[in-house]
């Protein structure tokens, strides 16, 4: 008599380590029809027994046992005699929950397609057959049973999470999407009793995966992003620290995500980054994105251009800023792209009608682009904002305009394209003036000579007769002086009257001398000798 409690063998073959059987298919058939003859038999004769006495102190029965221990041959003689097959355990599980829970798929399969068993009992933690089968991976398993089951896909366990939770965090695509393609757009929200949805599990867990793995929950991401998951939700890192789902995405550079958004961009686009309730600071602590931003925001400060323009086509506003009105962060997308030095991107805000004329601690963007832009892209931002208009005359906190401006921090070629701009426009000659006189101050030599080539007059003089070698001389700028001699300047030009920082009118050499500057004085006086 066969022992229903050993497992049945299965044919042999090479991968279990034996030699090939010497016997045919027609031989083991034979052996397999008199091992189910036996066990009919046997089930036959003690059908109540293994029908209501538990075997073990798990209140098991013989279906539990042939199910979570791969009995096939028993557990088709069982299910023939019509044992009962919604029975549970001790911890409320199914012969169909053992099965899967110890790896059982062929079990399993054969359980859900007889339709002798209740798919939606739930065990003592609150999961149904199909909550265990994502959460131990079996991806046919849970396959087959949405399709057998859809009311299956609302049910949430202790821990308030769907099968849907479990299927994103086991990485398995075929499961979501047949959930999803099952549920559409019901559930895909639904929070775990931690306030997670599917989502936001996926894209926190995806920093944590392999290169394979993340394209997996890509995948996953995609798939619950295209049937309608809110991204206008919290990502949480702590209580305090959180970040819309949308921002995260952008900043990132999805843009093969945001493809597949579902809501309509018109309602998310332009949605700010607003503090939670009792959070201190202009920023996100640890997000480093600051309070007020708009996913174009975020994006521009990310440098990532392809999200800027998709965000761009999409409709988002170039010119909505920050809603806190904190002087610490650069008010708008085109702000903080030339703060960060992107310059592509400041190209793409501005083929948008981005505004220039937005001021930000007393600086306006050109006099920014001359300060603050890095060195390697400084010209080609100033000319940027040059071809879009920028106002060369507008002053900054100082009262001066870019020219001056970049005359008196030496930056040469800024000075050459805005000199260039302003040539345009007839340069008013006290703009030559003061650009020059703000180049002798600060001792910058080269922009002298830079001046001259375009066509300044060296010798030009301001209101009180000074000369741009009055101001070398009097602040003691000798590379200032010698580049002004060797191109002509003319050393007997006389102040008419006494200003400061001068002394004395006069010439260039009594101006020097007066200033304390004997050397320079000699210089000048014996220059050409």
């Amino acid at each position: 008599m066969v022992n229903p409690t050993k497992k049945a063998p299965g044919k042999p073959t090479e991968a279990d380590g034996a030699s090939p059987p010497s016997f045919d298919a027609d031989v083991w058939t034979s052996l397999e029809a008199k091992m189910t003859k036996e066990l009919d038999a046997y089930v036959t004769k003690s059908f109540n027994q293994l029908n209501n006495k538990s075997i073990n102190n798990k209140a098991e029965r013989a279906i539990h046992i042939a199910s979570k221990e791969g009995h096939l041959l028993l557990l088709d003689s069982l299910l023939r005699h019509g044992v009962k097959t919604d029975v549970t355990n001790v911890d409320n599980q199914t012969p169909l929950h053992l099965a899967i829970e110890n790896g059982q798929e062929k079990v399993a399969i054969k359980l859900i397609e007889k339709r002798q068993i209740s798919l939606s009992i739930t065990d003592k933690k609150g999961r149904s057959p199909l909550h265990v089968a994502v959460q131990k991976g079996q991806e046919n398993v849970a396959i087959k049973l949405v399709k057998a089951s859809p009311s299956l896909l609302p049910l949430a366990d202790m821990e308030n999470s769907l099968p849907l939770h479990y299927a994103t965090l086991k990485y398995l695509p075929n499961a979501v999407k047949e959930i999803l393609n099952q549920s559409g757009d019901k559930n895909v929200d639904h929070r775990d009793k931690s306030g997670e949805t599917p989502l936001t599990l996926a894209l926190k867990s995806l920093a944590k995966d392999s290169e394979t793995e993340e394209k997996t929950k890509m995948m996953i991401i995609k798939l619950l992003v295209g049937h309608g998951a809110d991204l206008t939700q919290r990502l949480y890192w702590s209580k305090q620290d959180s970040l819309p789902v949308l921002h995260h995405l952008v900043r990132q550079g999805r843009r093969d995500v945001l493809r597949e958004v579902k809501t309509p961009w018109e309602v998310i686009i332009n949605m700010r980054y607003e503090p939670q309730a009792g959070t201190l600071g202009s920023r996100s602590s640890t997000q480093q994105i600051p309070f007020g931003a708009t996913p174009l925001y975020v994006a521009a400060t990310a440098g990532s251009l392809k999200s800027v323009k998709f965000l761009l086509e999409k409709g988002a506003d170039p010119n909505i800023g920050l809603s806190t009105g904190s002087s610490n962060e650069p008010p708008t997308p085109l702000w903080v792209a030339l703060n960060k030095s992107h310059t592509d991107v400041a190209k793409a805000l501005l083929k948008h009608d981005a505004k220039i004329d937005v001021e930000w601690q007393g600086s306006h963007m050109l006099h920014f682009a001359i300060e603050k832009t890095s060195a390697q892209c400084r010209t080609e931002v100033v000319k940027l904002l040059l071809s879009h208009n920028a106002n060369l005359h507008q002053k900054d906190s100082s009262k001066r305009i870019p020219l001056i401006f970049a005359a008196e921090k030496g930056c040469i070629s800024s000075l050459n394209a805005l000199w260039d701009a302003h040539a345009k426009l007839e340069l008013p000659e006290t703009h030559a003036m003061d650009a020059l006189k703000a180049i002798c101050r600060e001792g910058h030599h080269c922009c002298v000579a830079l001046l001259y080539a375009k066509g300044a007059d060296i010798n030009t003089q301001d209101e009180h007769g000074y000369t741009p070698l009055h101001y070398a001389a009097s602040y003691n700028r000798t590379d200032v002086i010698n580049v002004l001699l060797s191109m002509g300047a003319d050393r007997t030009v006389k102040a008419q009257t006494r200003q400061e920082p001068f002394e004395v009118a006069g010439t260039a050499e009594a101006v020097a001398r007066a200033s304390g500057h004997v050397d320079t004085a000699g210089l000048i006086k014996n220059w050409g000798q």
